[in-house]
């Protein structure tokens, strides 16, 4: 009788160790953005009270291929991808980037930058968004990123 109380003591705890594996440390912002190489995949504005409308379409072909790389050390790479711009320019640039509560803060010199709030960030896409008003009028720029 004591073997099976001990057995199955040693079975329950077993179990509870077992368990705690199960549940592993959530990723940080900066892990997931790390954790891929990124795409942006549509970009919307939206002008005081109208409808969000999509800015994505009137891209360039060469800018739509381009990705981006956040790395350790604050720094980020852009890639052109196979349809570049201007054919004679770099391939790829580098930049900085950091994370402070739900800001993202990059700049790209001669490409890109800004400080971008975080309103979603997974390790399948990221969305974006920036605000400003002028004259009274709010526009909010949407960007959504995907992993590739």
């Amino acid at each position: 009788m004591k073997q099976v109380i001990l057995l199955s003591t040693l079975a329950v705890a077993g179990l509870l160790v077992s368990c705690g594996k199960n549940n592993p440390k959530p990723k940080t912002d900066s892990q997931l953005l790390m954790g891929q190489t990124w795409t942006l995949t549509d970009e919307t504005e939206q002008l005081g009270t109208a409808a969000p409308v999509s800015t994505f379409n009137a891209y360039a072909a060469c800018k739509k291929d381009n990705t981006l790389k956040f790395q350790a050390s604050s720094v980020m790479s852009m890639d052109e991808g196979t349809v570049r711009c201007t054919p004679t320019a770099a391939q790829g640039l580098e930049g900085v980037w950091s994370v402070a509560g739900q800001y993202l803060t990059y700049m790209i010199l001669g490409y890109d930058g800004g400080s971008w709030e975080i309103e979603e960030l997974n390790d399948a896409q990221f969305v974006l968004s920036a605000t400003a008003t002028t004259n009274g009028v709010k526009l909010v720029v949407r960007r959504t990123y995907t992993a590739i």
